[in-house]
């Protein structure tokens, strides 16, 4: 009983949603209002087969707003999730994002608030419930910030209903080719343990002759121990029009008493910090046609006294003109752990009767040290269309095959509306 009570207050919240979002539309539009609305409503419905499961059908739907006034001053945006199992009878509704951020027009000071992906305030990226604000100086060169909130719990993280504050400060020059310092401090307060300081020091700059050469640089402390978490170093050069060539570094060493994740993803198969070198280079080939490489090489620690190496290649092709895009890549990875061979493609093309047609490749074939060995893939293609007005609508199937489902089978529909048309 509790259960179909559930699903019927789901129901029922959804279509308000979108009964309100819409209605907000048309009353905009009806008074002339120039304000910028976006509207997205996508629902997947999947069948799923694993090598312990039965059969299930799940749906998911998910909402997406944006709206900005006619000045900009104050823009809202909102993201909402939904999800029905029919075979258990449960579902689940959540609210990913909803924030408000408000700046008036030639004011020097901006607020935001609610829940919040704010790459920019905080150390550790996160969602977050929080408040926030920032005030500018000398013509807006120089900002001053400050944010406190509580993280969402959207992955494994350590210490999530902890409280939080940050606080930040940039400096950009006032040259044709300025230059980029700022610094940001972090405290998570914690009941039990001695409370986690995190800072960040960051710094770009862009170069006359030399190429044109870019740098960009940061790193991250742990000021608990003075260790450092995080380190990058990219030095991008473009000796002509057309080509573009670039060195990166970076140095990882993240600890678990850290608070930031229960479990760093590289300690699966390392036990100490991560060094990384890399080269990337580009080359527009002609006006339709993007060349790309990667290469990188890794040096980690396997055990106390253990090192081991790893390396990765990618190459990539983009393709576009007025009734085609596509992008088309082949990459390889070798670590102690094995090795992977992959290739991804993708394609829009603009088809018959305003259709466009979408298709996505995506095939990996790994061999591991303990002899395991197999393919996995995905393939997704659908149709694309114009409907009415300002709505998108989309239709796609998608099949996937690996080591969890062996077979998963998705067909995706989705909505959009746009009060102003994309070109």
């Amino acid at each position: 009983m509790n259960k179909n009570k559930n699903s019927k207050k789901l129901l029922k919240t959804y279509l308000v949603i979108c009964f309100l979002y819409y209605f907000i539309i048309n009353t905009q539009s009806a008074f002339g209002n120039q304000a910028t609305h976006f509207f997205e409503s996508e629902t997947f419905f999947a069948a799923r087969m694993g090598k312990d499961l039965s059969l299930e059908t799940p749906l998911y739907e998910y909402i997406t707003s944006h709206y900005g006034s006619a000045n900009r001053e104050l823009t809202i945006d909102s993201s909402f999730g939904m999800n029905w199992l029919q075979q258990r009878n449960e579902g689940q509704l959540d609210v990913h994002l909803l924030s408000l951020n408000y700046r008036p027009k030639n004011k020097r000071y901006s607020l935001y608030a609610g829940r919040q992906f704010n790459p920019q305030d905080w150390i550790v990226t996160m969602v977050t419930d929080s408040v926030g604000g920032s005030v500018d100086f000398l013509n807006h060169r120089l900002k001053l910030g400050t944010i406190f909130g509580e993280a969402r719990s959207l992955e494994n993280l350590d210490d999530l209903s902890a409280r939080r504050v940050a606080a930040k400060v940039s400096y950009v020059s006032d040259a044709y080719l300025p230059w980029t310092v700022g610094a940001k401090v972090e405290t998570v307060f914690k009941d039990t343990e001695e409370n986690l300081n995190l800072s960040q020091v960051y710094f770009n700059k862009q170069f006359y002759g030399f190429y044109s050469s870019e740098i960009k640089s940061s790193i991250q402390l742990n000021t608990n121990d003075n260790r450092v978490q995080h380190f990058n170093f990219d030095w991008d050069i473009y000796p002509t029009i057309k080509g573009h060539m670039g060195l990166t570094t970076s140095y990882v060493n993240l600890k678990q008493n850290d608070g930031l994740f229960s479990r760093p993803i590289y300690s699966i198969f390392s036990t100490g910090d991560l060094k990384e070198l890399g080269f990337k280079f580009g080359r527009i080939v002609n006006s339709k046609t993007y060349f790309s490489m990667l290469t990188a090489y890794d040096s980690y620690q396997i055990e106390q006294n253990q090192m081991a190496t790893g390396y990765k290649v990618k190459v990539a092709i983009d393709y576009k003109d007025a009734r085609l895009k596509s992008n088309s890549s082949l990459y390889y990875l070798q670590s102690y752990g094995g090795e992977l061979y992959g290739t991804r493609v993708f394609i829009r093309s603009h088809w018959w009767r305003g259709f466009d047609v979408i298709g996505t490749l995506d095939v990996s074939y790994y061999k591991k040290v303990t002899s395991s060995e197999r393919f996995v893939s995905l393939m997704r293609m659908g149709l694309g269309k114009w409907m009415w007005k300002n709505f998108d609508l989309q239709l796609v199937g998608e099949v996937g095959n690996n080591n969890e489902n062996q077979n998963d089978v998705r067909i995706l529909s989705k909505l959009r509306y746009f009060f102003w048309r994309p070109s």
